[in-house]
C-alpha cells in the first residue's frame, strides 16, 4: 500500500515506519508457527533494506539491525544457514548460524516513540517530535529459572529523532510554502468577493496544517533474544522490569517460535 510510496498523496511515511512494518509483521508470523508467512515478510525486509542502501543511511539504524537479527533467526529456521550468516552479520551482533532444538526468538518493546505534535516557528505551523522520552527500563530475563544476559537494546525512538533532524528544513520549506499559498489564496478571495481577507479565511482552512499522523504505537526501545530451553517440558520465561515480575509459560505452545511483548 502507500505506506511504502514516496509520492503518495494519502501518507508519506518515514523510512523507521517502512523498516518496521515488514519486521513485526515478521514477529507475528514467527508467533503463530508460520515460518512461511514469516519468510514473506523477511523478503520485504530484504527488499526495504537495499532500498534503504541507495536511497539513505538508514540501513544501519537500530529498526534495521533488528529487522536483520529477525530475519537471520528465520533464515536459520529455513535451514538457509549462509543468509542467516549475512542478517547477522549486518546486525552487527555474533550469532551461531545453528538452529537449537528449543530455541524460540524473544523481542521485548517497552515505552512509545514520540508523537508527532505541531508546533509553531515565526507564525508558520510544523510537524515536530513530541519532546517525550521513554528510557529504557531496568530489566533481567530468566529461562527456566536461569539468568540470561541481554545483549543492548535497539533505540528506535533515536531513529525517529534522528530522521527527524534530518527532514527538518524540508519540512519548515514545505510549511511556509504553505502558508504563503494559503494568505494568497484568502487575499485573492477577498478581493474577488470585494470584503476583507479574514472574511474568507474559512474557504482555505487545510493548506495550513501540518500532517501530524504517524504510527503512535511504535516501541521506544526494542530488545530481540535467542533463547533455548534447556527443560523441553517447562519452557518458562520469566522478565524482571523495574523490580515487577512478568511470567510467560510457552510449554502449551510448541510451535511458537517466537514470542513478542509489549511492556509499559
Amino acid at each position: 500500500g502507500y505506506l511504502y510510496a514516496n509520492d503518495s498523496s494519502h501518507y508519506r511515511s518515514t523510512m523507521y515506519e517502512k523498516f518496521a512494518a515488514p519486521v513485526f509483521s515478521e514477529l507475528a508470523y514467527l508467533e503463530k508457527g508460520d515460518l512461511e508467512g514469516a519468510r514473506v515478510e523477511a523478503r520485504k525486509f530484504e527488499t526495504i533494506s537495499k532500498f534503504s542502501e541507495l536511497e539513505t543511511e538508514f540501513a544501519s539504524s537500530d529498526i534495521a539491525r533488528a529487522g536483520h537479527l529477525i530475519s537471520g533467526f528465520i533464515s536459520l529456521q529455513a535451514n538457509r544457514k549462509e543468509d542467516a550468516a549475512l542478517h547477522f552479520e549486518e546486525a552487527g551482533r555474533t550469532e551461531t548460524a545453528v538452529v537449537a532444538p528449543q530455541e524460540v526468538l524473544l523481542v521485548i518493546g517497552t515505552g512509545r516513540v514520540a508523537p508527532i505534535i505541531t508546533e509553531t516557528r515565526s507564525g508558520v505551523l510544523l510537524p515536530a517530535l513530541s519532546p517525550r522520552e521513554d528510557a529504557p527500563p531496568a530489566m533481567s530475563v530468566l529461562v527456566d529459572g536461569t539468568s540470561v544476559a541481554l545483549h543492548e537494546h535497539f533505540s528506535i525512538a533515536k531513529d525517529a529523532r534522528s530522521e527527524w533532524a534530518a527532514l527538518s528544513t524540508k519540512l519548515e520549506v514545505a510549511a511556509v510554502s504553505r502558508k504563503l499559498l494559503r494568505d494568497a489564496a484568502t487575499k485573492a478571495a477577498g478581493s474577488a468577493l470585494s470584503v476583507e481577507p479574514s472574511t474568507v479565511d474559512w474557504l482555505t482552512p487545510s493548506t495550513n496544517e501540518p500532517d501530524t499522523r504517524s504510527w503512535a504505537s511504535l516501541p521506544a526501545n526494542l530488545w530481540v533474544e535467542r533463547i533455548t530451553f534447556e527443560n523441553v517440558a517447562a519452557r518458562i520465561i520469566t522478565l524482571q522490569i523495574d523490580g515487577e515480575s512478568t511470567t510467560i509459560d510457552l510449554s502449551a505452545q510448541p510451535r511458537t517460535a517466537a514470542i513478542h511483548l509489549r511492556l509499559r
